[in-house]
């Protein structure tokens, strides 16, 4: 088999080089990617694969094995390239400290897995089973009874949630990745959680939500403050952040006529700084009901009148 100097092509719609290699068992030409957008990697990764076919010219079968290995694992993208295109994307909703955690995460995750340099590794390696390692070598040595075990349940299933974000189902319809060849994640992806001590949630059942209402009518005399933010949050959902820095600017009224808390996804107010978790701003509607009932506490709060609890430097953690 002759081996002719390894020509690197660029293929409309694939990601990387190209080589143009003869298939020793079939007589047929085909591509074959290199797995890498470096015109130095690509040329010495293409001289690798040109000499090992090389070395088996007098062996087809012994070649076309080879070819197929290499094939396999120049296929997609190396983990390194993802974090690259995640970390720069600026369609993302995470800040630049939490994409840098993520990415540690997915890194971690395939440290656990026995990856040396995860960032090597091609996209393929992320599979069920490496998401598994990474807990099987923490608890192994663990009583199941103690809170270290416990503890670590969740630093294991907040690894794995953090390095499953970078694969979003709005970062891969966003089109981030469109220049990265991605291996079929669904099996990574669909690994579920390990079950964690106390998570067995339900909702409030009737008569203990009746109890806590009872008991609002006490608690607005001793503590209109907590009262305040046991109204918000249980007749809007908002987060403890939000409630503490809502002001009374932020209630607007639609054009439909209803009262929503319009909550901007970061804000500076007289030395105080807010910003969602989602970085994104949002409208919560608020009944007028509870507008009335916050207004009615707001003289017994004698922080500042610019917030329904008082100034967020001072309001209890």
């Amino acid at each position: 088999m002759k081996l002719s100097t390894p020509k690197l092509t660029k293929r409309e719609g694939r990601y990387g080089y190209f080589i143009r290699i003869k298939n020793p068992a079939t007589g047929k030409r085909t591509w074959k990617s290199l797995g890498t957008n470096d015109i130095k990697a690509a040329t010495k990764e293409a001289e690798r694969v040109y000499g090992e076919l090389f070395k088996l010219q007098d062996d087809a079968k012994a070649a076309t094995r080879a070819l197929d290995k290499t094939a396999k694992r120049n296929n997609y993208s190396t983990v390194g390239e993802i974090i690259e295109v995640y970390e720069k994307d600026k369609s993302r909703a995470c800040a630049q400290k939490t994409a840098k955690q993520n990415t540690g995460a997915l890194k971690l995750l395939l440290a656990g897995a026995g990856y040396k340099n995860p960032e090597k590794a091609r996209l393929d390696s992320l599979t069920a089973k490496a998401v598994r390692k990474l807990p099987d070598s923490r608890l192994e040595p663990l009583d199941r009874d103690s809170e270290e075990y416990d503890s670590a349940v969740i630093s294991c299933n907040g690894v794995f949630r953090q390095a499953k974000s970078i694969f979003s189902k709005a970062q891969l319809a966003g089109g981030a990745y469109d220049e990265l060849k991605l291996p079929d994640l669904t099996e990574f992806l669909g690994v579920p959680h390990l079950a964690e001590e106390g998570d067995d949630y339900s909702f409030i059942g009737v008569e203990l939500f009746s109890r806590l209402i009872n008991d609002t009518t006490r608690l607005a005399k001793e503590d209109p403050e907590l009262y305040g933010a046991f109204l918000i949050a249980s007749t809007t959902g908002l987060r403890k952040n939000e409630i503490i820095h809502a002001r009374w600017d932020w209630l607007k009224v639609r054009p439909d006529g209803v009262t929503v808390i319009d909550i901007p996804a970061k804000e500076r107010f007289e030395g105080e700084t807010f910003r969602t978790k989602s970085r994104k701003g949002r409208q919560v509607p608020i009944a007028d009901g509870v507008i009335e009932e916050l207004r009615s506490l707001n003289a017994a709060i004698e922080y500042r009148p610019d917030y329904p609890l008082g100034h967020p430097g001072l309001t209890r953690a």
